[in-house]
């Protein structure tokens, strides 16, 4: 392992697949949801070309840098860290 470098092992399979949204108005809303075994940010609204705008990340860039979304609802964003951390081995 390299000399600062933190390296983690989870098992997504103990990350249930959910979803949580907010920002609800008439141009639609932001979400992430943990269905694909990674986060994937997304933005709902008609104003996007199919309706609908989405980015990756890995639970393990996730835990460490942060979110991707520099907007997500602290409430959120707590959710998300215990469900990964939790998987954490």
């Amino acid at each position: 392992m390299e000399k600062g470098i933190l390296q983690i092992k989870i098992n997504h399979t103990k990350i249930p697949g959910e979803e949580w949204t907010w920002n609800h108005d008439d141009s639609g809303h932001d979400g992430v949801n943990t269905f694909e075994q990674k986060l994937v940010w997304f933005i709902h609204s008609p104003q996007i070309k199919n309706g609908k705008s989405s980015t990756e990340q890995t639970y393990e860039d996730f835990i460490m840098n942060g979110p991707s979304d520099e907007n997500v609802p602290t409430d959120i964003m707590l959710d998300l860290y215990e469900l990964i951390i939790n998987a954490i081995e």
